[in-house]
């Protein structure tokens, strides 16, 4: 009974947090996932909606990366800090400039989102099946902006062109790098896979 009643609880504060999903009069929700943002130091847990517009994440609750919730309403500071973290996010998806496959823990259920403004964003699902069908809608719904990266690196980069880009002198050395270490699935989001760089 005890665990019927969390259930019933959890399903109720899902239902009036997806109540305050604020959608515009032509927008349409195209799917919906529960996911976690990733930042270097904490986790976000929330839902990632797929409108035919924008992208909303809908934060509810932060985590260490050792599954503590964190609680800073200690001070003022803190609870600043907080806000900021539970702030609710949105994307337009003509903003939205590149798409990866990402693993979190080596487990493939991570994707990650790069944005005209230089932003990135990197988000885990709750197992591959759900991070494949939130990248396919998001494909479909064919952002004009958008490169979809869901293959082999070797053959993003072999597509991409960098290495006569760098050949020829038209990019720096670390644009270079920066653009592998991105093609090879390294992310400044999660520190168990911060770029790397030749000494």
């Amino acid at each position: 009974a005890a665990a019927a009643a969390a259930a019933a609880a959890a399903a109720a504060a899902a239902a009036a947090a997806d109540n305050k999903l604020q959608l515009a009069s032509q927008e349409e929700v195209v799917c919906q996932s529960s996911c976690t943002m990733v930042t270097p130091m904490v986790l976000t847990v929330g839902q990632l909606t797929l409108t035919t517009t924008h992208l909303h994440f809908d934060a509810r609750e932060v985590r260490t990366h050792d599954s503590k919730k964190v609680d800073l309403t200690s001070t003022k500071k803190s609870e600043r800090a907080l806000a900021r973290l539970l702030k609710d996010r949105r994307w337009e998806l003509t903003h939205l400039r590149a798409l990866y496959f990402r693993r979190y823990q080596l487990r493939r259920n991570a994707l990650e989102f790069f944005f005209m403004d230089q932003t990135n964003y990197f988000f885990i699902f709750e197992n591959e099946a759900a991070r494949r069908a939130m990248y396919k809608r998001i494909v479909k719904q064919d952002p004009p902006n958008m490169n979809a990266y869901g293959m082999h690196p070797s053959r993003v980069l072999e597509r991409s062109g960098l290495t006569q880009l760098w050949r020829r002198r038209e990019i720096s050395n670390f644009d270079y790098l920066m653009a592998l270490n991105t093609i090879a699935g390294r992310t400044y989001n999660d520190l168990t896979q911060y770029p790397v760089f030749p000494w």
